[in-house]
């Protein structure tokens, strides 16, 4: 569970474009895996892994949301 502040006390957003509704499902869950990973990991890398993208593809894998190619 994430907890709704971070340090300091600010909060994470996630916001999410409309055309993920013309998108496959698992593509979808992948998006939303990975910009959730985003917010928990403060937009920061992830153990060894230092890029941002990378680090949100892994923590999203992670939880079963593998990276998917866009269709």
């Amino acid at each position: 569970m994430m907890a709704p502040l971070g340090p300091g006390g600010y909060s994470r957003c996630v916001v999410l474009k409309p055309r993920l509704e013309k998108c496959s499902t698992e593509f979808a869950r992948y998006i939303v895996a990975h910009e959730f990973a985003h917010a928990w990991l403060h937009n920061g890398g992830w153990g060894e892994i230092t890029d941002c993208e990378e680090a949100a593809d892994a923590v999203a894998a992670s939880w079963g949301f593998a990276k998917v190619p866009y269709e």
